[in-house]
């Protein structure tokens, strides 16, 4: 049973098409299963080596919604079905840290492949008036040309990482895990720093001429 099963037979009612995954290295668990200003997350405990499932019912205490403390173990998933004010937000797995194996394997990516499926996890592409939002905010953060968008945007699509119409599927969303346009930007950026060469054993000799090049550099500097 793969981890997308493990998710739909937590909920077998769910439609839609958002799923992610996660690896639980803390394995007590703080739940909370009750509406709350239009946001409510169901929690439904899967195991995937049998047909048994769990529901994690409300918690009461003097009438009032409390937590729960659940704890997760092997064999075990702990799945969540969220909404967020009113809006589906699918279905969140959570693994015990022994369970690793039951990940999905995470894509290999480009970088421009990444600054795609980031920018299009991250953003609406037209919202007040704005219209193509997505690739204009990923080329101000890394530089990435319209024609590198469209090529990469179809490359995606090839490989089932984005949906036909340009929205982000979730095993999209699975490989580019929680890394942020800013961050990625900032990997880039560090990627593309030359790096100079140092000599693999520093001798006196190598020493001397670049602590006599430091010196001379500073002496050459104006005084105030």
């Amino acid at each position: 049973m793969d981890a997308k099963s493990i998710a739909l037979k937590g909920f077998p009612n769910y439609k839609g098409f958002k799923f992610s995954y996660h690896i639980c290295n803390n394995p007590v668990i703080t739940v909370r299963s009750y509406w709350d200003g239009g946001s409510r997350t169901y929690f439904n405990f899967v195991n995937f080596n049998s047909s048994e499932k769990l529901k994690v019912l409300e918690e009461r205490k003097e009438g009032l919604h409390t937590c729960k403390k659940v704890e997760l173990i092997p064999g075990w998933a702990l799945v969540e079905h969220s909404f967020f004010c009113g809006k589906d937000t699918g279905l969140t797995v959570l693994f015990h840290s022994s369970d690793k194996n039951m990940l999905p394997e995470k894509a290999d990516l480009t970088d421009n492949e990444k600054t795609v499926l980031i920018a299009t996890s991250s953003y609406k592409n037209s919202y007040g008036g704005r219209s193509n939002i997505r690739f204009h905010e990923a080329r101000r953060s890394t530089g990435i040309t319209q024609s590198e968008w469209d090529e990469t945007k179809k490359a995606l699509i090839k490989r089932g990482l984005l949906l036909k119409n340009g929205g982000i599927r979730s095993e999209g969303r699975y490989a580019i895990g929680l890394l942020s346009l800013s961050e990625h930007s900032e990997n880039l950026k560090v990627k593309a720093i030359p790096h100079r060469e140092l000599p693999l054993h520093i001798d006196k000799k190598w020493l001397y001429e670049s602590s006599k090049r430091i010196f001379i550099d500073r002496l050459s500097q104006p005084s105030f």
